[in-house]
């Protein structure tokens, strides 16, 4: 289990990644496509907005076809997705790259559901805030009490 999750770690900072290592390089990129400084914040929310609407699918997805194939299929959708930004050459190639990124991002309802899949009942909590957090990992939270 330990190694699943520390797997797991490893994956949510991947896709954590994509979002916050881009932040600053978007808008340079943006300027050399002269797109107009109103332009920028839409094209780095469309991840957001894109990862918010893609979540639901990838959890569905992931309770039918297994917690693996989709999170494996959504980290290969996340490198097409860096491919295209390095090999952008205009504003529509910048915005398309960023969508599918946000797209493949929003497998984290199936990155937490497999959390909870490995993790015993006890922890499955601490399971969850863990695989997925930024920074170190959190501490185990009690058993609940039965009742």
């Amino acid at each position: 289990m330990r190694g699943q999750l520390a797997a797991l770690f490893l994956f949510c900072v991947i896709d954590t990644l994509g979002f916050g290592i881009l932040i600053p390089l978007v808008p340079y990129m943006a300027d050399r496509f002269g797109v107009p400084p109103q332009l920028i914040t839409p094209i780095l929310g469309s991840y957001s907005l894109c990862q918010l609407l893609a979540a639901p699918l990838w959890g569905r997805l992931s309770d039918r076809y297994g917690r693996r194939p989709i999170l494996m299929s959504s980290l290969a959708g996340a490198c097409v997705s860096y491919l295209l930004l390095g090999g952008a050459r205009n504003t529509g190639w910048l915005l398309a790259s960023r969508i599918l990124a946000g797209l493949m991002a929003g497998n984290i309802a199936a990155a937490f559901a497999y959390a909870s899949d490995v993790s015993m009942p006890v922890s499955r909590d601490a399971g969850r805030s863990g695989c997925c957090a930024s920074g170190p990992r959190s501490p185990r939270s009690p058993p609940r009490p039965s009742s």
